[in-house]
């Protein structure tokens, strides 16, 4: 079974109290999610570009 298809189970037995936190929490990891996402490319376009500042810096 692959892992939407297990949480959309879970989901359907959930009380419908718990859903607003579910769809809280689910929204906090996607902005962490997509915030990590741009640090890593901008470390990546850092490291790139300046390589050789860094060189020189780890000299």
């Amino acid at each position: 079974m692959h892992v939407k298809e297990e949480i959309s189970l879970i989901v359907d037995t959930l009380p419908e109290d718990f859903l607003n936190e579910l769809l809280q929490y689910l929204k906090q990891i996607e902005k962490a999610s997509k915030e990590k996402s741009k640090l890593s490319l901008h470390l990546n376009t850092i490291l790139l570009e300046d390589a050789e500042v860094l060189l020189k810096l780890a000299k």
